[in-house]
């Protein structure tokens, strides 16, 4: 009862702020002060270094300490050089920048900036519950965790910030997003509810113009999908993430999470290339290219791991497109 009491508590306030909002000639749309972002891009087209737009409008009723923390980091120029690491069902920004081959952790830059001075103080929600968790990570502002409510789907082509993934929906990864953001077009067994994940904003669809393509921010953001997923060979090119703890996995499960780990330790590399026969290739770390066969036969468990664990496999845009957001803004 108390928190379907504060729920309906802050859907009122939110009401009346958005009202108020109306009252000074700011534009709301669903119950939420609408406030424009812009998203800049570069990447190569037909050889040329290129430009776009990419234009979201955040939901400043929805989960307002959450765009506070995404509007920090845009301003301290967290995301200006963040490649597009994951294009495998979403868009994904934010968490590495590109180097050669290899995508690089922007960890150490976030910790700089989300840092005990900032965090000090803050609070999310109603309750005044710490907004900040001791390693930096935000407190989910989202139903499933007790904080706020949302309107938007997933299918409406949303900002969304990331969390750490948990294969039994443990809702104590729920505090762990940081400064990944992706683009979410449609439920998936990573974003499988709305409810689960602090969703700041949609893409527009409304903006195509002869300047942009005649292409909107929404179709052009669904389209990297797809368009810029393999390179001119058909080539795809993938990043694999897991780690294998052997406290946390089953018993069943160990002897085949040693035969990947194994697999993963002889081919020397987390990064691999699957050809237009479906077959894969390890990058060589000393030349820089993708020789290093992974046999069927002999690294069958792996594969195997790659479709059953393949939230861990980022899809990265192909290398020849350079594909990295330039800056952030609000306004």
């Amino acid at each position: 009862m108390k928190k379907t009491f504060i729920r309906i508590a802050t859907v009122a306030l939110a009401g009346i702020f958005a009202l108020g909002a109306a009252a000074c000639g700011k534009t709301v749309k669903d119950g939420s002060v609408i406030e424009n972002c812009t998203i800049k891009v570069s990447y190569v087209k037909d050889g040329k270094t290129v430009e776009r737009d990419i234009a979201v409008e955040l939901y400043d009723n929805f989960a307002p300490a959450t765009i506070e923390h995404f509007k920090y980091l845009a301003e301290k120029g967290y995301f200006d050089g963040a490649a597009l690491s994951n294009t495998n069902g979403y868009v994904e920004f934010g968490a590495y920048e590109q180097s050669g081959n290899k995508l690089v952790s922007r960890a150490d830059k976030y910790a700089a900036i989300i840092d005990a001075a900032y965090k000090n103080g803050k609070t999310v929600g109603t309750n005044g519950l710490m907004r900040y968790m001791d390693d930096g990570s935000i407190r989910g502002e989202f139903a499933a965790n007790g904080i706020g409510g949302n309107r938007l789907a997933f299918s409406d082509g949303v900002l969304v910030l990331k969390r750490d993934y948990s294969a039994d929906k443990n809702s104590s990864y729920y505090n762990t997003g940081k400064g990944s953001m992706a683009f979410v077009f449609a439920s998936s067994t990573y974003f499988d509810s709305s409810e689960k994940f602090a969703i700041l904003g949609k893409l527009v669809s409304t903006d195509a113009a002869e300047s942009n393509g005649n292409v909107s921010s929404f179709s052009f953001a669904s389209g990297i999908r797809t368009d810029y997923a393999k390179d001119a060979d058909g080539r795809t090119y993938y990043y694999y993430t897991y780690e294998y703890d052997p406290e946390k996995a089953l018993e069943a499960d160990r002897g085949d999470e040693e035969k990947a780990k194994a697999s993963l330790e002889e081919l020397g590399s987390r990064y691999f290339m699957l050809d237009e026969d479906g077959d894969y290739f390890a990058l060589n770390e000393q030349t820089g290219a993708y020789t290093v066969a992974v046999d069927k036969e002999e690294h069958d468990v792996l594969l195997k791991h790659f479709n059953s664990k393949s939230v861990y496999l980022l899809r990265t845009v192909a290398q020849e497109y350079n594909f990295k957001v330039v800056s952030v803004t609000i306004g």
